[in-house]
């Protein structure tokens, strides 16, 4: 018997996937073009501003630098590693841990809020936001034990270093999770606590000027009082106007 809704998910990856290939040049934008051109001259995966998630997305290009493929090959490969990543993910959640509603999502993540995320793929809270499905499928599931511990860990890691956005909706999935069981996996909260204190100690010592720059204008609109009533009115109506796909 035919799954319908499995058929319609995986059409959907496959779609992508053929629409990589043929806009491979389109999908060059911006930051997508400038890592790529660093992996490229670099013959390494490069990593900037701490957010180790970046070489996930960069697995295939640098591969292909690897092995002196030519570089419209590598180009492809570049623009095919930002829908095979979410695919793989796709696939671990629905296959392995037999979430189905984990799968909806990563369909969702692909199509719904993003604009023109399909020319700028490379952006780390994309990365980010698949692991996120992934932590929540495994931690979800119950699974238990050493391996899963550190896999979890792993996951919350790659997450919590890609933006600051992935801090906090990690901090949500975890504290939704402990509204639903409790205290029976306070131990794994705990250690995600820590990793996230040495994170950002690590951050506070090795931040880059871009994230400096960025933490002393945040610093500097709240001693200006920019972020006042107005300024959350004008964001709700952003949002409203180009992400009401996402409340539907």
């Amino acid at each position: 018997r035919v799954n319908w809704f499995l058929f319609f998910q995986t059409t959907v990856f496959a779609v992508l996937i053929v629409l990589s290939v043929i806009f491979y040049r389109e999908r060059l934008l911006a930051d997508s073009g400038y890592y790529l051109m660093r992996v490229i001259n670099s013959r390494m995966p490069w990593i900037e501003h701490g957010r180790f998630i970046l070489f996930f997305s960069q697995v295939l290009p640098w591969l292909g630098v690897v092995f002196q493929l030519p570089l419209k090959v590598v180009l492809i490969l570049s623009s095919l590693n930002h829908v095979l990543f979410p695919f793989v993910i796709f696939y671990l959640v629905v296959f392995r841990f037999k979430n189905q509603m984990a799968g909806v999502f990563m369909i969702i993540l692909q199509l719904a809020g993003i604009v023109t995320g399909f020319l700028v793929p490379m952006f780390e809270l994309y990365y980010a936001a698949s692991l996120l499905v992934l932590f929540v499928a495994i931690i979800y599931k119950g699974c238990t034990g050493i391996l899963n511990n550190l896999i979890l860990l792993a996951l919350a890691f790659f997450i919590m270093s890609s933006h600051p956005m992935g801090i906090v909706l990690l901090l949500m999935v975890s504290g939704f999770h402990a509204l639903d069981f409790g205290r029976k996996y306070q131990w794994l909260y705990l250690q995600i606590a820590i990793l996230l204190a040495a994170l950002l100690l690590f951050k506070y010592f090795t931040a880059s000027d871009y994230e400096s720059g960025k933490s002393a204008a945040i610093m500097q609109g709240l001693k200006a009082g920019k972020y006042d009533l107005y300024f959350f009115k004008q964001l709700a109506w952003f949002l409203l106007k180009h992400y009401y796909t996402l409340m539907v």
